[in-house]
């Protein structure tokens, strides 16, 4: 009896793990490791998807609402066993429990269906000069920004200090792009790939989760990334999957209110913008130094009047339905009473015929 039981369960092992590597990768590294679970948008079915106008125009330019939209539930033993069978550093697919998922760019963009093509962000970002990067800063950040170099010797900028269009999107991309845990800064390739988004430079999505998906595989320590997309990706790749398996509850959808909240936070104006290499080189402020705290408002502006259509709507709905339940109410009530009696000839009766 202990002997088959040691089998059955020998071989429920080798279903979830392709070595005794991957295994022992399992209890000693993947296990403990947490999850960073992905944020996406809540968009409803109108024309410009119930989001303000710097996010619809994106989606939509960029064929984005697959991707850009609030994903579902992960599957955490399957996410956890595709990381502990990761073959090597180079590798566009896993085994798990018997099944090849692949995780290459091709498969990635046709699951969010878009298009699989070559877009050059690396190269752009690598040969970005100090001139360049100050003028990102411009772009995307309140006047007077700076850059900051940390103790590491990376260069960043306080996350706060984003424009509105800026802030929505680096909270979008920290959990489905370059994923991050940094609250307060955004370093260089997450600010170029902010830029890149707001300003319709051509993105290849496959390429750039792929690529991270790799590098989360290679460390021992820190979140796992993507969750939601690799259970998704083994669902199609007919993986078995019970529904008895724990799920990962992803909160932090990006709704009107929640974006609302993101574009107030308050920046610190800085002096001057200074390049990424710590040359010295400065940058004047714009010409009109208050075309930032004009986009600001106005895109707080924009959000509040989104958040009070949406409202109004919502109340309307609930007079409408309240004002039917009254009606309805009303009807039901009034056969339970009498009808009043009509003077003279119900209440006199007799006597009033007698006076005729």
């Amino acid at each position: 009896m202990r002997r088959a039981k040691s089998m059955a369960r020998r071989a429920n092992l080798m279903e979830k793990f392709v070595s005794s590597e991957s295994q022992e990768r399992y209890n000693s590294e993947t296990c403990n490791r947490s999850f960073c679970g992905e944020k996406g948008f809540h968009f409803k079915e109108a024309d410009d998807l119930g989001m303000p106008r710097f996010v619809c125009s994106v989606v939509e330019s960029r064929s984005w609402r697959d991707f850009a939209k609030h994903p579902q539930p992960a599957v955490i033993p399957v996410v956890r066993e595709f990381y502990a069978n990761f073959p090597n550093d180079a590798a566009e697919w896993v085994y798990v429990r018997g099944s090849r998922v692949s995780f290459d760019s091709r498969t990635i963009n046709s699951f969010f269906q878009l298009q699989d093509e070559d877009d050059g962000f690396e190269e752009y970002v690598n040969a970005l000069e100090d001139h360049e990067w100050a003028e990102m800063l411009l772009r995307v950040c309140v006047p007077g920004t700076q850059w900051e170099k940390s103790s590491q010797g990376a260069w960043t900028v306080n996350r706060a200090s984003l424009l509105p269009a800026a802030k929505v999107w680096y909270h979008f991309l920290k959990t489905r792009l370059l994923p991050s845990t940094h609250g307060k800064t955004v370093s260089k390739d997450r600010l170029a790939m902010v830029d890149a988004i707001i300003s319709g430079m051509p993105i290849n999505v496959g390429r750039v989760i792929s690529e991270q998906i790799r590098v989360c595989a290679n460390r021992k320590k820190g979140s796992l990334l993507f969750p939601s997309l690799i259970s998704a990706l083994c669902f199609e790749h007919n993986v078995p999957i019970t529904d008895e398996e724990e799920r990962l509850k992803l909160g932090g959808v990006i709704s009107q209110a929640a974006i609302a909240r993101i574009i107030q936070e308050k920046g610190e104006e800085q002096g001057h913008a200074t390049g990424p290499s710590g040359s010295g080189q400065q940058q004047g402020p714009l010409p009109s130094g208050h075309f930032g705290q004009i986009e600001q408002r106005l895109s707080l502006i924009e959000v509040q009047q989104a958040l009070f259509i949406q409202q109004q709507q919502e109340m309307w709905n609930y007079q409408r339905k309240r004002d039917i339940a009254l009606q309805k109410n009303l009807r039901r009530n009034s056969r339970q009473f009498f009808s009043f009696p009509q003077f003279p000839t119900d209440i006199l009766g007799s006597q009033f015929d007698e006076a005729q």
